[in-house]
């Protein structure tokens, strides 16, 4: 069935919306019961709420500010809508339309497909429509639009919409279903189920043809010869195809083969091309790239400590090549790791370079095309090493000379800046290989973890702490646990109805269970210094009273409580006097606003789209910033988290895949095969970052705190010079070891 619709997919997506003009044709749809899933959720005391059933289908349309008014019906966090409307008897359907608006300010677009099925039963629907396939679909100022397909000539009884939203919110008032004059001879087969999917791939093919759009305005930024303009002429005629077909992978190749001969115009002698290139860069599938020469790599590390660099490898053929990449030799007292790092979609809808696939099994390279290979090196002792890289391909080898420092300074067991990245094991990445995880945490540094809810029973004494004693276990070598009440919602704070929150009861049953969770944490070899109780995260609202309050009794009755909370508005900063780690949201207004206190303050992150964030700035300087302005930790949402369900361990998604959950993926790894984990460049550079911290930390014992500030400032002072923090962290190893 598959085939079948990917078959139709080619033949009628690329059907164009054709408004419909007049209104005064009966419409079938209206009065007509309907479903929706899922229910709507926008505010309800600004739109329609979650009860209402009738407002898509009443005829009225809305007056006034579209998603304020209880006519319009408003969604927010879904991907997709589905909306089937039940007409009751069959019709010879002639036109639908759907309302809806935009306002590019308030964060609202059109929704980006609006594929439409009809039908005389569930089980027998036919593709009719994609509503939303017009060029007048853009973002912009405010305005309400009406897409309509007119002169479908359908006959049938249900009317199935699946709607793809794009951004966080999608509204419409109403939906029209008109009858028509004529039928054609098509009939569907398609069951709702079928139906879901079939708008899936044309979703996917929207995906696809937007991402060969942007690589072609890409390359209109590089400045290149005359014969790379004529190159990049025939790649625009490439593009314009797609007005016209939905062949995307034969435009795809074609896009690369263009662009494997305009370089083989500047680089004719070769057959593939090796080149140095900047770690922490962008790139592109379609960047041309500067002149070559005698590749070469170069490492300074200090032990215990790790660094990276890059080579970029290109098919000038017009071949497919295999590639294979592997060292010349194994020495003792350094550690090497070759990976090849393909491109992968984000929906930013651009592609990026991230994952660190192991490259011992090479890759294949079409005509034309790029792929870094990225090389670690992890040193146990100090010394010099000469070592090569070997490249093959057809038989041809190239070898890469690499010279390893590793310098007498050793990166302490137990770093300065505390790192914490909600690695929930439960998340499903890495529910099935937690021990992986929490090897890979502990190889990237990281000495805080969080236990989430799910391990964190909150009930009637006694209880069963088995599991949260097994998940500190397995995270041995964290020194610090962050332990995750969420009281926000009532069935915790009251203990599932049993006690009122901060009661005289609730108070004794708090005492009692925070007794019993701290022996439990003891003996999985936690120190009750090393415990920090973590009540609600980002607080706002009554909730950051209700903390005040609980801090203030929990100081008197517990006095070696330690108490945690993520702080990402200013209304929350009321509450640093009652925090021992205050983590805050990075954001200037947000760390602007703190004055001089005692609590120690930690800053983290949490941008989406994840993938599309700079390894360099977003990821490695946010170290250091804490560096610089004295923040004694740092942090990022999320380790795992592969579809952003709001890290409740349920969600479906795999990293390999930015565009199948209702949100973009956090998370910096992605899993490998037989339970192995895949790191990402992202998170080799948070990496990078900490021994930053920590080597800005050794500088400042010896040369003063301010000549190491002034090295700080120098690198976010140059944010968009990727090669800078490695620049100066060289001169420090090279100052240190003298």
């Amino acid at each position: 069935m598959d085939k079948i619709l990917v078959a139709l997919l080619v033949v009628i997506y690329s059907v164009s919306a054709m408004i419909h003009s007049c209104h005064a044709t009966t419409n079938l749809a209206k009065g007509k019961a309907y479903t929706v899933s899922p229910q709507q959720n926008y505010t309800q005391s600004l739109s329609a709420p979650a009860s209402d059933t009738t407002s898509l289908t009443d005829g009225k349309y809305t007056v006034g500010y579209f998603w304020s008014q209880k006519t319009t019906v408003g969604w927010q966090g879904a991907k997709t809508v589905e909306i089937l409307i039940d007409l009751e008897k069959e019709y010879n359907i002639g036109s639908i339309a759907f309302n809806t608006a935009r306002g590019e300010k308030a964060g609202v677009y059109y929704p980006t497909h609006i594929a439409v099925f009809v039908g005389p039963d569930r089980d027998h629907l036919l593709y009719v429509a994609d509503l939303a396939s017009v060029l007048e679909n853009k973002s912009g100022a405010y305005q309400v639009k009406r897409f309509a397909q007119n002169d479908i000539g359908a006959w049938g009884r249900y009317v199935f919409l699946v709607v793809v939203t794009k951004g966080y919110y999608m509204f419409c008032d109403e939906i029209e279903v008109l009858e028509g004059g004529f039928v054609n001879e098509k009939s569907g087969n398609l069951s709702v189920e079928q139906a879901r999917k079939f708008a899936d791939q044309i979703r996917r093919l929207g995906i696809e043809k937007e991402l060969l759009n942007k690589q072609a305005d890409d390359m209109n930024k590089v400045a290149v010869s005359a014969a790379e303009r004529d190159h990049m002429q025939k790649i625009k005629q490439q593009i314009a195809l797609l007005q016209t077909t939905n062949d995307v992978g034969k435009v795809d190749v074609e896009m690369f083969t263009l662009r494997g001969a305009a370089l083989r115009d500047r680089f004719s002698e070769n057959e593939h091309m090796i080149q140095t290139v900047n770690t922490w860069s962008q790139l592109t599938p379609h960047t041309f790239h500067a002149e070559a020469s005698p590749p070469a790599l170069s490492f300074l590390l200090p032990k215990g400590g790790y660094d990276s660099r890059s080579l970029l490898v290109t098919n000038l053929s017009v071949k497919h090549r295999e590639v294979s990449v592997s060292l010349d030799k194994t020495l003792a007292g350094i550690e090497i790791a070759l990976y090849q790092v393909p491109f992968v979609k984000t929906v930013a809808v651009e592609y990026v370079a991230d994952p660190l696939v192991p490259a011992e099994n090479g890759f294949v390279l079409r005509p034309g095309e790029s792929r870094m290979v990225f090389v670690t090196v992890h040193g146990t002792q100090a010394g010099v090493w000469n070592y090569t890289i070997q490249t093959k391909s057809e038989g041809r080898i190239t070898s890469i000379p690499i010279t390893i420092h590793v310098v007498n300074i050793d990166m302490p067991k137990n770093l300065h800046l505390h790192s914490v990245n909600w690695a929930e094991l439960n998340h499903k990445l890495i529910s099935d290989r937690k021990q992986a995880a929490v090897n890979d945490l502990l190889s990237h540094h990281t000495n805080v973890i969080e236990v989430p809810p799910a391990y964190l029973p909150i009930g009637e004494l006694p209880q069963d702490f088995g599991t949260l004693e097994e998940y500190l276990r397995i995270s041995n070598g964290i020194t610090k646990v962050l332990l995750f009440a969420h009281l926000k919602p009532a069935t915790r704070s009251s203990v599932n109805g049993k006690y009122y929150f901060m009661g005289n009861e609730w108070k004794i049953w708090f005492k009692k269970w925070f007794e019993e969770v701290t022996k439990v944490t003891t003996k999985a070899g936690i120190p009750k210094e090393n415990l920090y109780f973590y009540p609600y995260d980002e607080m706002d609202g009554k909730h950051i009273e209700e903390f005040i309050a609980f801090a203030t009794w929990a100081r008197k009755e517990i006095p070696d409580i330690r108490l945690y909370a993520t702080i990402n508005n200013e209304r929350a900063l009321k509450a640093l006097p009652y925090l021992d780690v205050a983590q805050i949201a990075n954001r200037e207004e947000l760390l602007g606003a703190i004055e001089t206190t005692k609590t120690e303050v930690w800053i983290y992150d949490t941008k989406a789209p994840a993938k599309s964030q700079s390894p360099y700035s977003y990821y490695r300087l946010m170290s250091w910033k804490a560096f610089l302005n004295g923040y004694k930790g740092i942090g990022f949402w999320a380790y795992a988290d592969a579809d952003a369900d709001a890290g409740s361990g349920a969600n479906s998604g795999t990293a390999w895949d930015d565009f199948d959950g209702a949100y973009p993926d956090y998370a910096v790894i992605y899993e490998g095969d037989n339970g192995t984990i895949i790191s990402s460049r992202r998170w080799e550079a948070w990496r990078m970052g900490i021994e930053d911290y920590e080597l800005l930390t050794m500088y400042a014992k010896v040369k003063g705190d301010g000549a190491a500030k002034a090295l700080a400032r120098c690198v976010l002072d140059n944010q968009q010079d990727t090669s800078k923090a490695d620049e100066v962290r060289r001169k420090i190893l090279l100052e240190l070891s003298r």
